[in-house]
Order: C-alpha cells, then sequence, then structure tokens
C-alpha cells in the first residue's frame, strides 16, 4: 500500500484576510484535515492512538505560498507521510489549483507521545507493516528550528480560550497561527512563507506574552506561557 492520499477541497471567504490573501491559519487548517483523515484511513488516525494511550503532537510547520489562491475556488491536496526517522514522524503536503499549478507547498514534523507523560515514544507500529513510503519531499531537506530576532519591536498578550481548544485538551496548533498575526497586524499580507515551532502546550484561558521582532522583510513572533515557558516560535516572511 502506498501512503499517499488526495482529495478535493473548496476555499470560502472566511480562508482569506482583509487583503483577499489565504490565512495561513486556513492553510494549516486544510493540512491538518487532511493529515488526520489520511492517519485515520492507515490505521495511524487518532482513535487508533488513543486506544495504545498515545497521542500525535506536531513539532514544527513550514509552508511556503508559491501562488496565492482565488477565494470561491477548488483546490486538490496531497498528502503522505516520510518513514520516520528516530522520533520524527514528517508529512509532506501539496496544494494545487483546478490546472494542477502548485499553490501551496507544505512540511511538518509530527511527534508521538505518551498520554500519562507527555513524554516522546518512538513510533514503531504507527503506519501498516506493508506500507510504501513515498519520500518525496515539498519543501525543505529539513525543517530548522526558528531563532527570533532579539530586536523586539512591540510586546502584547493573548488569552486563548475554548474555541481555540482540541481534542487533546490544550491550544490547537493551527490557532497559534492567527495568535501570531494579531500580534503583529501586518499592514499586507503578501506572504511568502510561514513556518512555526511548537515549544509546550497551552491550556485555554492561560495568558500568552508575544513578542514580536522583524529582521528585514521577515517577522518573528515568540510566544511565552504563564509558566515563563516558551509555547511557540513563529518566523513570517514577506
Amino acid at each position: 500500500m502506498k501512503l499517499e492520499f488526495s482529495k478535493d477541497y473548496y476555499l470560502r471567504l472566511s480562508d482569506f484576510d482583509r487583503f483577499s490573501n489565504i490565512k495561513p491559519s486556513a492553510v494549516l487548517d486544510l493540512f491538518q484535515d487532511i493529515a488526520a483523515l489520511h492517519a485515520e484511513i492507515t490505521g495511524a488516525g487518532f482513535n487508533d492512538l488513543d486506544k495504545k494511550g498515545l497521542l500525535w503532537v506536531v513539532a514544527r510547520t513550514k509552508i511556503y505560498i508559491d501562488k496565492i489562491p482565488q477565494k470561491y475556488s477548488d483546490v486538490k491536496i496531497k498528502t503522505w507521510p516520510l518513514n520516520p526517522k528516530g522520533i520524527i514522524c514528517r508529512r509532506e503536503y501539496l496544494m494545487t489549483d483546478a490546472l494542477g499549478e502548485t499553490l501551496v507547498r507544505g512540511s511538518s514534523d509530527w511527534i508521538v507521545i505518551d498520554k500519562s507523560t507527555r513524554k516522546p515514544v518512538r513510533p514503531v507500529g504507527i503506519y501498516p507493516e506493508n506500507c510504501e513510503f513515498v519520500e518525496d519531499m515539498a519543501t525543505d531537506p529539513k525543517l530548522k528550528r526558528i531563532t527570533p530576532d532579539e530586536n523586539i519591536i512591540k510586546s502584547v498578550k493573548c488569552i486563548p480560550g475554548f474555541c481555540e481548544t482540541d481534542a487533546n485538551g490544550h491550544i490547537n496548533n493551527i490557532k497559534y497561527a492567527d495568535i501570531a498575526l494579531n500580534a503583529m497586524a501586518p499592514e499586507k499580507s503578501n506572504y511568502i512563507s510561514f513556518g512555526i515551532d511548537y515549544h509546550s502546550e497551552v491550556m485555554p484561558y492561560e495568558e500568552i506574552s508575544l513578542e514580536v521582532s522583524k529582521k528585514e522583510n521577515t517577522y518573528f513572533i515568540n510566544g511565552i506561557s504563564s509558566l515563563n515557558e516558551r509555547a511557540f516560535t513563529c518566523e513570517i516572511k514577506f
């Protein structure tokens, strides 16, 4: 069995920002949806891991917007996981238009954690034994750790709540994209790339301090939890 999957999606008005560009959170939402669906089909979904006392957690995501998708358009999204290396389970994404032209490329590093200890475990037996991995990469050979610039230009606070919470009980990974953009309040949105590292989980109604810095055409948003731990780091290139 070849581990790849494609699905058609329709882009709605709510997937776009005030400048008519697709929101990074909308892209992450679509990628999360197809990843979850493909995982369920292959027997590596949320319910399958839950029975084993395990959870999927995304550690790092990077997307490149090669061409701005259009409102009210049909797109096809393709996804495939790479063969796990160590504790990292990488997954690739490709969004194309009706003509097959590439719109958005993405990659994400996932890890499997033990529900009780919240510690990573090796992904042994997660995927079917007879599966055939596709080793093509949609983005960079390795997703590099984001290092924020030290020149902080703005600091704000945010308290995410119930609507930002996922099935694991913490703030959903896609919500950090909106939190980051709300912090920087861009005057334009011609994004070239968007990356985010997830460092520690944030619970609903926990205050996050957000530090915004800038270096040339790249913005960094550093999220710090109420426990003074780094929760996430975001990089947005215009």
